[in-house]
C-alpha cells in the first residue's frame, strides 16, 4: 500500500458497493483463512521472503481470532481497533510485530480481492458505477453477482 501504483490501481477499481457485498457473503473463519492462503500461494508469496511463511501467517492470524474471540471476516481487517489491541500484545511485541503484520497481509487479501471482483465483473470502477446508481443499489446488485468461491 506504499506505492503509486497500488493507488492507481485502487483508483481504478475500488468501489465500496463491492467490497460491501463481499462482506455480506457468508464465509466460515476456515474458509477465509484458506482463501487467504491460496491468494498469498498465487501470488507467489513464499518466494519473495526468506523469513515469512503462508502457514505462519495463518497460524498468526487464527492466534489473533482465538485471542479476541471473534470469527475471522472481511471486516475485521478493516477494523483499526483490532490492529491497535493486538499492537499492544506482549507477544506482537515480543515477536517485533509479527500478528500485526500478518493482519496488514490479510488486509491486503481482503482489499485485493474486492478489486479483483470488481473487475472480473465490471471492468473498473467507472463502469460500476454507470451500471449501478449509489452504492446502496450497487451493493444489491453486487450481491446476486458475487458467488461464493470454490477452495
Amino acid at each position: 500500500r506504499n506505492s503509486l501504483e497500488y493507488y492507481h490501481m485502487h483508483e481504478h477499481t475500488w468501489n465500496q458497493g463491492v467490497a460491501a457485498a463481499l462482506n455480506q457473503r457468508s464465509e466460515s473463519s476456515n474458509d477465509l483463512l484458506a482463501l487467504f492462503a491460496k491468494a498469498m500461494h498465487a501470488h507467489d508469496y513464499e518466494l519473495k521472503t526468506s523469513t515469512q511463511t503462508v502457514k505462519k501467517h495463518c497460524r498468526n492470524i487464527d492466534h489473533v481470532i482465538k485471542r479476541l474471540d471473534v470469527p475471522l471476516t472481511r471486516e475485521l481487517a478493516d477494523d483499526p481497533s483490532v490492529f491497535d489491541t493486538v499492537k499492544s500484545w506482549a507477544e506482537d511485541q515480543s515477536s517485533h510485530g509479527h500478528y500485526t503484520a500478518s493482519l496488514g497481509w490479510y488486509k491486503k487479501f481482503v482489499e485485493i480481492s474486492a478489486a479483483e471482483e470488481m473487475i472480473a465483473n465490471f471492468g473498473d470502477a467507472d463502469e460500476a458505477d454507470d451500471t449501478c446508481e449509489g452504492v446502496g443499489s450497487h451493493a444489491a446488485s453486487a450481491s446476486v453477482i458475487i458467488s461464493t468461491p470454490e477452495l
